[in-house]
C-alpha cells in the first residue's frame, strides 16, 4: 500500500510532487448551485484563505488548476512562492482559466501548447470552448516531463467528451513513437477534471494507456444540488514507462465531510485536491 503523506513535507531532490485541483469558479459558487451550503462559505473572501493555505501546505512542485477566475490572485500568489505560471482561458468570455504552475528551482520550460478541441472544423465553427494546456519541462538536466492539464465538457455531453479525449490522446501518443531509451527519460502526466467517471467510454483510451494515481478512490467531488453527486471525475494519470508513483494524499472519507457536501467551512471547492509524489524509474 502506498504511503499517505501529511499535508506538509519537503520533497527529496530526486522526486517531485504534483497537485491537481478544480478550484470552483466564483461565478458558479452561489446559493443556486449549492442550496445546502451557508452563503458565508460560498464567498470568495472566505474561500481565498482556505485555498491559499492548501496550496502552501502541499508545497507541490507542479500545480494544475481548473476553473480559475480570480486570475490576479493566482498570478500574485505563484510569483511570491517561486513558481512560473502557464495559463489559458476557456473561449466564450467565461473568465474560466486553466493554470499549470511549476517551481523555477526544479524545472525549465522547453515548450508549451494550448489546443482547443475540435479545431479541425472549417472556419472554426463548432470549435469547443474546452482545451488542454501542455507543458514540456526539463528536469534534472536530462529528463523531461510532459504535463497536460484539461477540463472537459460537463453534464450529458459524452459524445463531445469522446472527441476531446481522442484529441488529447493523439498528442499523448506521440510518446509511442519514441525509442525505448527516449521513453525512459520522458515522464507523461495528465491532470484535470474530465467530468466523466472511470467507466465512461470517453475515459477508456486514457485508462488503457496510462496509470491512474487514484484508481481506488471512492469520490473526488461531493455536492448536493437537486440530489447527491458523489463521483470520481478528477484524475491524475501518469506513464509507467518512465515514472513511479511514490505516494499520495488520501481522499477524506464521506463521514469526514458534512452531509450537505462541498464546499463548506473547511473545504473551499466542490472538488477535492489530488496530490502525489513521483520519481523517474532507474
Amino acid at each position: 500500500m502506498l504511503p499517505s503523506f501529511p499535508r506538509q513535507f519537503v520533497s527529496k531532490v530526486s522526486q517531485f510532487s504534483i497537485l491537481q485541483w478544480n478550484q470552483l469558479n466564483s461565478l458558479l459558487c452561489n446559493e443556486v448551485s449549492f442550496p445546502k451550503i451557508s452563503s458565508e462559505y460560498l464567498k470568495w473572501n472566505y474561500r481565498k484563505p482556505l485555498i491559499t493555505k492548501e496550496l502552501i501546505s502541499y508545497n507541490a512542485d507542479i500545480i494544475c488548476l481548473e476553473e480559475v477566475d480570480q486570475i490576479a490572485f493566482y498570478d500574485d500568489f505563484f510569483k511570491s512562492e517561486g513558481y512560473s505560471v502557464l495559463k489559458a482561458q476557456k473561449s466564450g468570455g467565461t473568465g474560466d482559466w486553466i493554470i499549470v504552475a511549476f517551481r523555477d528551482s526544479k524545472f525549465k520550460l522547453l515548450e508549451q501548447t494550448v489546443h482547443f478541441y475540435n479545431q479541425t472544423q472549417e472556419n472554426g465553427k463548432n470549435q469547443h470552448s474546452q482545451f488542454y494546456l501542455h507543458a514540456s519541462l526539463l528536469y534534472e538536466q536530462d529528463k523531461i516531463l510532459w504535463i497536460f492539464a484539461t477540463h472537459l465538457k460537463a453534464k450529458d455531453f459524452e459524445e463531445m467528451r469522446k472527441v476531446q479525449t481522442k484529441e488529447l490522446m493523439e498528442h499523448i501518443k506521440k510518446y509511442d513513437a519514441l525509442k525505448i531509451e527516449e521513453k525512459q527519460k520522458i515522464g507523461v502526466v495528465v491532470c484535470g477534471d474530465f467530468n466523466a467517471e472511470p467507466h465512461f467510454d470517453c475515459m477508456k483510451p486514457l485508462m488503457d494507456t496510462l496509470e491512474y494515481a487514484y484508481k481506488d478512490t471512492e469520490f473526488t467531488t461531493f455536492k448536493v444540488r437537486d440530489k447527491l453527486y458523489c463521483r470520481v471525475i478528477d484524475y491524475m494519470f501518469y506513464g509507467r514507462e518512465a515514472l513511479k508513483l511514490i505516494g499520495r494524499q488520501e481522499i477524506p472519507k464521506k463521514e469526514e465531510i458534512d452531509a450537505n457536501g462541498l464546499p463548506n467551512a473547511a473545504y473551499p471547492s466542490d472538488h477535492l485536491s489530488l496530490f502525489a509524489l513521483f520519481q523517474f524509474n532507474d
